[in-house]
């Protein structure tokens, strides 16, 4: 689109004069954010260096969706368009999912769940150019596709760890591979997608990550008896169902049995909460195991001091 189209003449001759070329720029730059938004803010960050990668992939707020590929691959070409779509459009939805009676908005539990409002970063690593990374050699095949999830709380305090001298085999691998360290700083907390590259497919995926990680942090807010009466009503219910059970070993028998059923019959409405009071039981049957342990070991060393 040319400006002649937008504006008469006189007007582009005004802003050609020396003494308003700050006022064209700005004018150019308003026409480029409203005309061709894509272009004014790309969603999707290319990785130009090792510290770019890992300055996403250590991030306590944020998921990164990480698409690696190579120039040569006919199938990362296919799924380059699909990949940009998702970046531009996504948005995180639960569609009708309710937790004990209650709907569940994603996009509207702020801290109740993650630490802050949910955010996806979009990068694309080119191995050509980082083959010889760990990031990439680790990779049997491309394009491939991985979520990594934000920092935990107690991720984000621990101490950095000194720096080792390279081992024989280290010494060897690092002939052919750069050895990056750092590696281990994200490797644990990622999601390898494995299904159709297609945008629903890619969406429902990022949905069901985020999804799984709100479970996993109301189950840690029920243990630790951090749901107020006042505060999130689906922590509030879940906390009750909570302290209700009596045997653990039963409910989760019951539990699993309701579950076959309603996938048998297709009641999909039912999924999510038989899901999240399966998770919730077998959170609590750890800790009690933890708890039993942590009681054997503290006679033990009595035992041992007498």
């Amino acid at each position: 689109m040319q400006l002649q189209s937008l504006f008469p003449s006189t007007a582009l001759n005004y802003y050609k004069t020396p003494s308003n070329t700050l006022l064209s720029s700005l004018l150019l730059l308003l026409l480029t954010a409203n005309l061709f938004p894509n272009l004014a803010e790309a969603r999707v960050t290319k990785v130009n260096t090792i510290e770019t990668f890992y300055n996403n992939a250590r991030n306590e707020r944020n998921y990164t969706f990480v698409k690696y590929f190579t120039n040569w691959c006919s199938h990362c070409k296919r799924l380059e368009p699909i990949y940009k779509d998702l970046s531009d459009n996504y948005k995180v939805s639960t569609g009708n999912i309710t937790l004990f009676d209650i709907p569940l908005n994603l996009e509207e539990i702020g801290e109740t769940s993650i630490d802050n409002k949910i955010n996806i970063n979009f990068l694309e690593v080119d191995c050509e150019q980082f083959g010889r990374f760990e990031i990439c050699s680790r990779l049997e095949g491309f394009p491939y596709l991985e979520v990594i999830k934000p920092l935990k709380k107690e991720e984000q305090t621990l101490p950095q760890e000194e720096e080792k001298p390279l081992g024989f085999w280290k010494k060897l691998l690092s002939v052919f591979f750069i050895l990056d360290d750092n590696l281990l700083n994200f490797v644990d907390r990622t999601v390898e997608f494995d299904g159709n590259r297609d945008l629903q497919s890619l969406t429902k995926f990022l949905d069901n990550i985020i999804l799984h990680d709100y479970n996993l942090n109301l189950i840690d807010r029920i243990i630790a008896s951090e749901c107020e009466p006042n505060g999130d009503a689906i922590c509030h219910r879940a906390a009750e169902y909570h302290r209700n059970i009596s045997d653990l070993d039963t409910e989760e028998i019951m539990l699993e049995n309701s579950l076959l059923v309603t996938k048998d019959s297709n009641d999909l409405a039912a999924l999510p909460e038989l899901k999240f009071k399966l998770l919730l039981i077998q959170a609590m049957k750890k800790k009690k195991e933890q708890q039993q342990q942590q009681q054997q070991n503290a006679k033990s060393m009595e035992y041992d001091e007498l």
